[in-house]
């Protein structure tokens, strides 16, 4: 039996020495520290004197003072879960810290960081989209809302109008400047929402092989990353405007159910949100004539972008 002891103290020794390698410890004693695990909540039990009935002595254990506990590490000593960068799902038990939170380089800046050569790419893009956009136009009018409950639902609304899916954008929500539980907890809600769905579809046909001058694919990723907004606002990460702008390079866009903060050159705003209208038709129509606009790296055509952004909440 000692034999077995000396071993299973072994072992833990060498995990504990490898756990202090991995954290970058100098040595298995300043683990805790590194942890955040304090000292045992539970003091040892003191025993009392105490006597029966007939007179004889009985230890008798007296009951510790009732514990506060502030988060899950006093039940998670001795396991996996106690550290933290292990476990984000009970981390976020613990603090109300996202998962999400801890995604590294998901800011546009830094995104590319170790990818120069698609940073290049990128930089270019965007001074080509800065210098051929058509000066900001905004429409204020009422327009007819269709809701669709579930990302089936929204599928078929592309189908029933005439478009194919082509992608599913995913906005993954972060909660790092106000980090809780139920921020934004609906009513009856059991579970939180904390992602947006975003479908992409194309009318017509269009081939990757033939119509480079017109779409470019697998620039950008499908995934963005992004701070929560207030609760009850519908405001849409910005980056989504530039993941259209990167791939579908026609100069005819439109935003329907805009707002004034979501008017940016190259797009046409429409919605009854809006404040003010400056379109002129004539206007906008001029400039797509032969010759208006011209591009070093890129020959655009001479039709509408075919491009639907549907949301799902």
């Amino acid at each position: 039996m000692s034999e077995k002891l000396k071993e299973l103290r072994e072992r833990s020794q060498k995990r504990k020495k490898l756990l202090a390698q991995a954290l970058g410890v100098s040595s298995v004693s300043e683990l805790r520290h590194a942890l955040g695990a304090s000292l045992d909540a539970f003091p040892k039990k003191q025993a009392v004197a105490d006597y029966t009935a007939e007179g004889s002595e009985k230890p008798v254990a007296k009951e510790p003072d009732s514990l506060v506990y502030t988060d899950s590490s006093t039940f998670l000593k001795g396991t996996q879960s106690s550290n933290p960068h292990n476990d984000y799902c009970q981390h976020f038990v613990d603090t109300g810290q996202r998962p999400q939170n801890f995604i590294r380089d998901v800011g546009l800046a830094d995104r590319f960081e170790e990818y120069p050569k698609l940073r290049e790419l990128i930089k270019l893009k965007d001074d080509l989209i800065a210098r051929t956009a058509t000066p900001p136009m905004y429409l204020r009018c009422d327009l007819k809302l269709c809701f669709a409950t579930g990302l089936d639902m929204g599928r078929e609304c592309l189908k029933k109008w005439g478009f194919r899916r082509c992608e599913d954008i995913c906005w993954i929500k972060t909660n790092i400047k106000n980090p809780g539980h139920s921020k934004n907890l609906e009513h009856n809600a059991v579970f939180q929402r904390t992602k947006e769905h975003c479908l992409m579809g194309i009318k017509g046909t269009v081939r990757r092989s033939v119509d480079g001058d017109f779409i470019h694919a697998n620039v950008d990723i499908d995934l963005i990353i992004s701070e929560d907004p207030e609760f009850g606002s519908t405001e849409k990460p910005i980056e989504i405007f530039h993941i259209m702008e990167h791939f579908c390079l026609g100069r005819r866009r439109v935003h329907l159910f805009g707002r004034d903060s979501t008017i940016r050159p190259g797009w046409v705003t429409i919605g009854h949100e809006l404040t003010n209208s400056n379109f002129n038709a004539e206007l906008y129509a001029a400039n797509f004539t032969e010759g208006h606009v011209t591009s070093v790296y890129l020959k655009y055509r001479a039709q509408p972008c075919a491009n639907l952004v549907y949301n799902v909440s």
